[in-house]
């Protein structure tokens, strides 16, 4: 036993020995410093391989560097800070006077834009209306934004005439005005959505405490940060050593990230769903943010953390578009009545494409900042063909993306929604009668588009590689042969597939239709590449590959003929009984629920056969497919209520037996059995 637990070890070493030398061979180069210009000159392979990620680590490894410089400059950030506050003022001839026109000119740029605003609202109350309506919150919005604008006609020209001079205090109070500048711009977006105050114009779902809360914290937040990134350079000016500046300029990110992130967990507490979702969402983007301004502040290149910081600026616009777009939907009863996953509406297409647009927007974006700017995974000269082909994949799926939902608008638009039958929509049990039925081209459409889908992916992907410099001729040529082979491989499913070319051309069936194929039938709910797909009137559903298909009967073209039988007594007036029958053939057709339903009426076509107790008589209509066996059954009802109150009556399934004796002894006897009308089965309740 233990020989033989040598030998396993052993062989299990041997094993794991390849495995193990692969992980050293990924692993080493990580752990290599990046190449200077003298091993690259004499070791070329040190310059090639691997260059990116060597890059990526030097740069982790530079900033990391100094960041225990600015870690170890924490102490003196303090003395320094207040001794380069001390001589801006020193410096100052009035810096008193300098504040106050500095303070004048942002109380003007954080106040006024509210002040106009309301005095808006009050003057034009037809455009400071109430909601919730998608058009207040567009109009209240509108007038945000022309009181901002305004506000920066009047401030800007006051702000040049008022702030004069070179010296650092008249330095101070510009870059306090362009904080509050800033800061009013940023928090625009967050009054359209928070709305303090105003909850039936808010654009999520929370009550007012929570939503001044939030609005409170995005203000401290920025406004912290807008300050510190207008003060700390001229404290630098002023004789604040960098890294004192950077060490500030550190624990100041830290508690802004670390307030964000506060704010965030109480305004999404008890989230569920997709709300929990972007509430996660948002904290990670301040994670990143922190991240991205920690290392741009050790490297000194800001770059990485601008384009972040406007790729949150395009989340934040194309989510207030994109709440707007949903207020909108939810106040058209047309549209917000249509359930599922696509719904074709301009206001959808608009929603999809918004989405769409900045995801493609923000991918670009973080890209461009994380793998040049960050990582160095990439010089900017080698990511530049990256980047476009990048853009060049992204352009053709938009574009490809917005021809899709244009398709499928205007398919909407000319077809109508196809809305597909449920049992619980149908007066009639046995068979899902009244199932609208779509057009042949709608009911093809689902399957156009989505070959329409996988080509455009397919081009988008061909472009990128050709962009990238990759010859794509093999690939397309590798394409057709393999597609050559997979065709000889899968006769089934090429056989199924022709099937259904031929089926549509020849219009056997559409979505909606009610047809039997072989032992299966029901109502189609929709046309695949492949298969139908069948629904059952008791629920079930069938696939059914075309190739297996058949023989297909469908009950749901042109019109329906039903023809039924009525047992009447034999001594019944035969004219009476038809007149009764056309009366009541009139009375059906003039009902409103049938009225564009009837082809032909109700009439009673004569005497069928003549039985020993009674006369079959046979009646007859034809009507459109969908609702005749719930015409069926209304007019049976009122052709019994008819006969019975005009002295027609049904045959008795009564016998009369007489003995062999000489007196006739009559004995009536009943039987048990059948009703005493005998019904044809409709064409529905055959096919049940």
């Amino acid at each position: 036993m233990t020989m033989m637990g040598r030998v396993s070890r052993l062989s299990w070493a041997r094993r794991l020995a390849p495995l193990i030398l692969l992980a050293a061979a990924v692993v080493l180069p990580i752990r290599c410093e990046a190449a200077t210009p003298e091993q690259a000159a004499v070791n070329p392979l040190r310059a090639e391989l691997d260059s990116g990620f060597n890059r990526m680590w030097g740069n982790l490894d530079t900033a990391a560097d100094r960041l225990e410089t600015i870690v170890a400059a924490l102490p003196f950030a303090p003395a320094d800070l207040v001794t380069a506050t001390d001589r801006i003022f020193d410096q100052a001839v009035d810096p008193e006077w300098a504040m106050a026109k500095a303070l004048a000119v942002a109380i003007v740029v954080l106040f006024l834009p509210l002040l106009l605003s309301r005095f808006a609202v009050a003057r034009f109350r037809t455009w400071g209306s109430a909601g919730p309506d998608a058009g207040a919150i567009a109009r209240r919005a509108l007038l945000d934004i022309l009181a901002l604008a305004l506000t920066m006609v009047i401030a800007v020209p006051l702000g040049r005439r008022l702030l004069q001079g070179a010296a650092l205090i008249d330095l101070l109070a510009v870059g306090l005005v362009t904080a509050a500048v800033q800061w009013r711009i940023w928090m625009l977006p967050f009054r359209i959505l928070l709305r303090p105050g105003e909850p039936s114009l808010r654009l999520v779902a929370a009550d007012d405490a929570r939503a001044r809360q939030a609005y409170l914290a995005a203000g401290v937040c920025f406004a912290f940060g807008f300050l510190i990134a207008k003060y700390l350079p001229l404290a630098v000016d002023a004789g604040m050593t960098v890294p004192s500046a950077q060490a500030a300029s550190l624990v100041v990110g830290a508690l802004i990230a670390l307030g964000a992130l506060l704010a965030l967990q109480r305004f999404f507490a008890g989230a569920h769903g997709w709300r929990k979702a972007v509430g996660n969402a948002c904290k990670v983007m301040v994670v990143v943010a922190w991240g991205l301004w920690t290392i741009g502040l050790s490297m000194l290149r800001f770059n990485a953390y601008n384009i972040a910081f406007w790729a949150m600026a395009v989340v934040l616009i194309a989510f207030i578009i994109e709440r707007m777009l949903s207020f909108a939907i939810r106040g058209r009863a047309d549209l917000s009545a249509v359930h599922g996953k696509h719904q074709f509406s301009p206001l959808h297409v608009a929603r999809r494409m918004l989405v769409a647009v900045a995801s493609a927007t923000v991918l670009v974006m973080l890209a461009r900042s994380w793998l040049v700017d960050v990582l160095g995974i990439f010089t900017w000269e080698e990511f530049r063909v990256f980047d476009q082909a990048m853009v060049m994949v992204l352009t053709v799926l938009l574009l490809g993306y917005l021809a899709y939902e244009l398709l499928g608008l205007w398919t909407s638009r000319k077809f109508g929604h196809a809305m597909l039958a449920l049992p619980g929509m149908h007066a009639d049990d046995s068979a899902p009668a009244g199932a609208p039925v779509t057009s042949r081209l709608s009911s093809i459409m689902p399957i156009l588009r989505g070959f329409f889908g996988v080509l455009i992916v397919a081009t988008a992907v061909l472009l990128g590689l050709d962009r990238l410099g990759v010859n794509i001729s093999p690939l397309l040529a590798g394409a057709g042969i393999f597609g050559l082979a997979f065709s000889f491989g899968s006769q089934a499913l090429v056989r199924d597939i022709v099937s259904g070319i031929f089926f549509v051309a020849d219009d056997a069936f559409r979505v909606g239709e009610y047809i039997q194929a072989g032992s299966h039938k029901g109502t189609v709910e929709r046309l695949s590449i492949r298969s139908v797909r069948v629904r059952h009137q008791n629920g079930q559903f069938h696939t059914i590959p075309y190739g297996q298909l058949g023989a297909v009967t469908n009950f749901s073209r042109d019109y329906a003929t039903l023809k039924f039988n009525l047992r009447l007594a034999r001594d019944a007036d035969v004219e009476k009984a038809r007149k009764l029958a056309k009366a009541v053939g009139v009375e059906l057709a003039e009902m409103p629920e049938y009225a564009e339903e009837f082809l032909a009426p109700l009439k009673m076509q004569g005497v069928t056969d003549i039985e020993p107790t009674a006369l079959l008589c046979r009646f007859k209509f034809t009507v459109r497919p969908g609702k005749q066996t719930m015409i069926q059954r209304e007019a049976v009802k009122r052709l019994h209520r008819a006969f019975s109150q005009n002295g027609i009556e049904f045959a008795s399934n009564a016998v009369v037996v007489q003995g062999h004796n000489a007196s006739a002894q009559a004995v009536e006897l009943e039987s048990a059995g059948a009703a005493a009308t005998t019904l044809a089965k409709p064409v529905r309740d055959q096919v049940a």
